[in-house]
């Protein structure tokens, strides 16, 4: 038997239709794997970092309404004003950048930050974890551990 933690980050400012069905779909996504490693007889939780309390209270209620709540955190990082600014930036040169049939969206900045704040709560909170890369149902995580 082992012990896994699954992590993805997300850096949603806001929650408009499209930003709030990715979100709820990569909370589900992260459920069903983390089903997956529990009937296998392994032990496995999932952490999901989101960037505003909107968007926290909104995955709570979703992992109500799914009854979740045992297997997946909800990590909330307020931005520092600095990172804030970098994150509406990028963000907003890939809303120019998707209107435009030649642009090259980018969200660098955005996996970077999420990555490294979501690695590090990771870290504090299961001290003996060991970060692993594993892409199950073919499902790139922004974190995955083995404890």
């Amino acid at each position: 038997m082992k012990d896994y933690i699954i992590g993805r980050s997300r850096s949603d400012l806001d929650l408009k239709a499209a930003q709030a069905k990715t979100l709820e779909l990569d909370m589900l996504r992260m459920a069903l794997s983390i089903q997956h490693h529990i009937k296998q007889g392994n032990n496995c939780k999932g952490v999901l970092l989101v960037m505003n309390s909107k968007a926290n209270r909104r995955v709570n209620t979703w992992l109500d309404k799914y009854n979740l709540k045992p297997n997946i955190e909800v990590y909330e990082y307020q931005p520092t004003p600095s990172e804030l600014i970098q994150l509406k930036s990028e963000k907003k040169g890939n809303k120019v950048a998707i209107a435009n049939p030649q642009g090259n969206a980018s969200a660098n900045y955005a996996q970077s930050l999420g990555a490294k704040r979501l690695k590090e709560h990771i870290e504090k909170k299961y001290s003996s974890i060991k970060q692993t890369s594993n892409n199950l149902f073919n499902l790139e995580w922004t974190y995955f551990g083995v404890y």
